[in-house]
């Protein structure tokens, strides 16, 4: 099975996640929670996945991932992809660990900002 998905590029990418402090036992403890704008972004995916069909696979899958770049030059391309596979684990495969296989193009000087994602499931 191969499915492929349109997304928007993620507005959010240098704060993916936030430092914060916890108490365990009474104790500080450092610790880190999710962006509020980065979940707000994997509520958008979902909604994206739906209206494209995205069907979930449960075994070994390829993950190739296009990122077209027009108005915005300077995404990195691991900031993109970490919010990418977080936002479509549970809906495109069961978990990321399941990903064996993951290939990465930044294409500059697009038409459009997009995310262009092709995940095969691998016998």
């Amino acid at each position: 099975m191969k499915t492929q998905i349109q997304l928007p590029i993620p507005i959010l990418l240098n704060k993916l996640y936030i430092p914060v402090i916890k108490y365990v036992n009474g104790k500080p403890t450092p610790g880190i929670r999710k962006n509020p704008e980065a979940k707000k972004y994997q509520d958008l995916v979902k909604i994206y996945a739906i209206k494209q069909k995205t069907k979930l696979i449960k075994g070994k899958v390829s993950f190739k991932m296009d990122i077209l770049i027009n108005k915005r030059k300077d995404y990195d391309i691991d900031a993109v992809e970490k919010l990418a596979l977080d936002s479509l684990e549970g809906i495109a495969y069961t978990n990321d660990k399941n990903i064996v296989e993951k290939i990465s193009r930044k294409h500059l000087e697009s038409k459009d900002d997009k995310l262009i994602i092709e995940i095969e499931e691998l016998k």
